[in-house]
C-alpha cells in the first residue's frame, strides 16, 4: 500500500519528535533544527555536539541510504548515532539506537558485502536484523 506524502511527512514526525521526547526523559539537551528534513543535534555539558540520524517507518523494513556519499564525506558533518523507529499496527513506537559504525556493520552484514560509497541502490535494514539494539538510550546519554 503507497503512502501519501502527507502520511509519509506525519510518520517522519512521529519518529523525531518521539526521539526527541524520549531523550529528554533521560535529561539529555537535545533539539530539532528548523527545516524539514535535519537531524537531531545532542548538546553535551563538555561542549561537544553529536548528530543524530532518525528514520522511521511502520514496515519491517527501514531504508537508511547509510551507503550514500553524504554520509562518507570528510567535508560534511558525519551523523554519530542513527535512530530507527518502528511504529508497529498498534502505534507503539519502538526504538533501535546505534552508532555511526554499528549501523555500517548491521548494514554490511545485511547487503551480504562490503559497503560501495557511492551505492548505487537504496541501503536497508529489516526489523529482524537490528532487535539487538532497541532502546540502548545508555549510548546517547552516556557519550564520551
Amino acid at each position: 500500500m503507497t503512502q501519501s506524502a502527507d502520511e509519509k511527512y506525519n510518520l517522519n514526525r512521529i519518529g523525531k519528535y518521539g526521539v526527541l521526547s524520549e531523550l529528554l526523559k533521560r535529561n539529555v539537551n537535545v533539539h530539532l533544527p528548523a527545516g524539514r528534513y535535519k537531524n537531531l543535534v545532542v548538546q553535551y555539558a563538555d561542549g561537544s555536539e553529536s548528530q543524530v540520524v532518525v528514520k522511521t517507518s511502520r514496515t519491517q523494513r527501514f531504508v537508511t541510504n547509510y551507503n550514500h556519499s553524504r554520509y562518507h564525506n570528510p567535508d560534511r558533518v558525519r551523523p554519530d548515532y542513527w535512530i530507527i523507529v518502528h511504529v508497529d499496527s498498534d502505534n507503539v513506537s519502538h526504538f533501535y539506537i546505534f552508532t555511526f559504525d554499528e549501523l555500517g556493520a548491521v548494514q554490511t552484514k545485511s547487503d551480504g558485502h562490503p559497503p560501495e560509497i557511492p551505492s548505487r541502490g537504496c541501503d536497508c535494514v529489516t526489523l529482524p536484523s537490528i532487535v539487538d539494539y532497541e532502546n540502548r538510550w545508555d549510548v546517547i546519554v552516556s557519550h564520551k
